[in-house]
């Protein structure tokens, strides 16, 4: 199964190729998530999720087979098995990033999937559907992670109160908060309708955990994604 997505980082393309080649800073975009590193350019992830009494966990190693800064483009090579089970995954994951302004850079994500086991049975537009919606909150929470933090007022720029003293500042709040645990049933409602379980997230969270794996080592967490 192939499937194309893309979606836009409010940045310009040598940023947006840093960020997304920076584990630390880019894992908790994707909740639920574990990266490490393994031998040279090859690196360990996994993503548990659970769908009802069913918890489903995978865990793999991708390494890049190409990762050229200068045309912008890196192709992944990844594979995965259950851990409890006999099903495997594997994909080649092609990203391109492409100058859209000044100040905005288009991220385009080619994969190429095959999978065996329990995931095999569910069809190629449901996943499809899924890894859209998925992808869409990644960049939401990347986009939040880029935004620059809003500047608090100062004391002389804050009017008195009547009694003539000046409010306490609050923290202002983040736009979003990556690192968050992903809402499955948010993610995956209008297929319920369709009586298709939200294990095609799982697999697409596997490989866009790998995607942005390249360096350092990142945790946001084990907990996993839960389906009512």
């Amino acid at each position: 199964m192939e499937f194309s997505n893309d979606f836009i980082v409010p940045t310009d393309i040598a940023t947006a190729w840093t960020v997304l080649t920076d584990v630390p800073r880019i894992a908790p975009c994707l909740p639920g998530a574990t990266v490490e590193p393994a031998d040279g350019d090859s690196y360990r992830g996994s993503v548990s999720m659970k769908v009802g009494p069913i918890k489903v966990s995978y865990g793999g190693t991708a390494a890049f087979r190409e990762l050229d800064e200068p045309a912008r483009r890196m192709v992944l090579d990844a594979r995965g098995k259950e851990k409890t089970g006999k099903g495997s995954a594997a994909a080649v994951v092609t990203v391109t990033l492409h100058e859209a302004s000044s100040d905005k850079t288009r991220v385009d994500v080619h994969t190429d999937l095959q999978i065996t086991g329990k995931l095999a049975q569910f069809g190629r537009s449901a996943m499809a559907d899924v890894g859209a919606r998925l992808i869409g909150q990644f960049a939401t929470n990347l986009e939040a992670l880029l935004a620059p933090a809003p500047q608090a007022a100062s004391a002389t720029d804050r009017e008195p109160s009547r009694n003539g003293r000046v409010p306490a500042t609050s923290e202002t709040p983040t736009a979003a908060r990556p690192g968050s645990d992903l809402n499955a049933l948010a993610l995956v409602a209008p297929l319920l309708k369709r009586a298709v379980p939200a294990v095609g997230a799982f697999t697409l969270g596997v490989l866009l955990t790998w995607l942005v794996g390249r360096r350092g080592t990142a945790r946001s967490g084990e907990r996993p994604v839960a389906l009512p």
